[in-house]
């Protein structure tokens, strides 16, 4: 995964300024105008340059040193989801998923609103969070790494509604939404 330009180090540089970074040469490069350098990472890949670097400056009037802690974040993206649902009363084991990226690995946070009409926005009901420790024998939560499960282990008129999971990381946030709807209501 690569990510475009990260600045890390500006400075109002004599001429005489020379500079270094800890760092590989072929991945940090450096630019200049009449009063600030930069050091940039071309091409960040998450696993080699999220960290600590270290930049010196030196002239002929003294030294300096700077360290920098850089923590590359990706937002949350769907990967891949359970669209629509719907279900007979009663059918069992019911399973919505969504497949997730990102960095560092997202959150998830699981909602539902109870619907008379799923396709009537004013008969929405009270958005409620879905606590996985708080689990009823109907309702089950699983996340595993980037794949995150709600299973209706068997569906009743009050699991109609939508579900929401919305998965969040220091990069942002996002949030994908699934109706469930019982055949013929």
């Amino acid at each position: 995964m690569n990510m475009k330009d990260v600045f890390l180090f500006r400075t109002c540089p004599h001429d005489d300024t020379t500079y270094s970074i800890d760092r590989n040469p072929d991945i940090v490069g450096f630019e200049s105008d009449t009063c600030t350098h930069t050091f940039t990472i071309r091409k960040c890949e998450l696993a080699v340059d999220d960290g600590v670097y270290t930049c010196w400056a030196a002239n002929e009037y003294g030294k300096n040193k700077r360290e920098f802690h850089v923590e590359i974040s990706v937002r949350p993206r769907i990967v891949d989801a359970t669209r629509d649902i719907c279900c007979s009363l009663k059918e069992n084991d019911i399973i919505l998923l969504v497949e997730c990226d990102g960095y560092p690995i997202p959150t998830p946070h699981w909602f539902f609103t109870k619907v008379s009409n799923l396709y009537e926005p004013l008969s929405l009901g009270v958005k409620t969070p879905l606590d996985p420790e708080k689990q009823d024998e109907y309702i089950k939560i699983e996340s595993n790494g980037p794949i995150h499960k709600l299973i209706l282990k068997e569906v009743l008129l009050d699991h109609v509604g939508l579900y929401e999971l919305t998965l969040s990381n220091k990069g942002g946030e996002i949030t994908h939404r699934i109706p469930l709807s019982i055949k013929g209501k």
